[in-house]
């Protein structure tokens, strides 16, 4: 507010407080990218994220590997001692996975008892392979839940790129044909996407 003169003579107007919107809209921002229950990227963010490594293959050097990560035996520990103890075992499985991945790519779930790593700078297969058995390894250990010990493992596909895939649906696509591949062969292994397959 200005006196006639022009002089500055204070302010006048109204205020509200607008934090609930602002925490509402910070809630839905996250939810729509990561999973509420383990904390981890969710399908969404692992699109973007292949997405990102896909462009990034016109230079030089760039490498990248998709994984997908199916627990073997989830179903039976959820169906037999209840959703809240699944729940905390798939705390338990993605925190071991961040364990194993750290900084070297990006941990999603993707569905109910379904996990996907990007691993960056894998260039190779083997190297690809080296980290699945770490994986298989880790979560073939038995887990401590409310009714004792509980041991489930996994099974894992793998497609790396540059490769066959040029596009993000496809990409995930021949990561589930070699998840595929493992289950057939007996679970609680990885297979590695090869064109037969497809």
């Amino acid at each position: 507010v200005f006196l006639d003169d022009g002089a500055f003579d204070g302010y006048r107007g109204v205020g509200r407080d607008v934090t609930d919107e602002v925490e509402a809209r910070r809630e839905i921002d996250y939810l729509a990218r990561f999973d509420p229950l383990t904390g981890l990227a969710n399908r969404t963010t692992l699109n973007g994220e292949l997405a990102g490594a896909l462009k990034r293959l016109n230079h030089p050097g760039e490498a990248f590997a998709l994984l997908l990560i199916d627990l073997d035996h989830f179903k039976l520990v959820n169906e037999t001692q209840g959703h809240l103890v699944g729940d905390d075992l798939l705390k338990q499985v993605a925190a071991r996975l961040v364990d194993v991945i750290g900084n070297d790519g990006l941990v999603a779930r993707i569905s109910a008892d379904e996990f996907g790593v990007v691993l960056h700078a894998v260039a190779r297969p083997e190297e690809a392979a080296a980290v699945a058995q770490t994986i298989l390894d880790t979560l073939d250990r038995p887990f401590d839940l409310p009714n004792g010990e509980v041991t489930i493992g996994a099974s894992i596909g793998i497609v790396c790129a540059p490769g066959e895939a040029e596009d993000v649906a496809t990409l995930v696509r021949y990561a589930d044909l070699a998840l595929h591949s493992a289950k057939n062969e007996g679970r609680g292994r990885f297979g590695i996407f090869a064109p037969e397959m497809d």
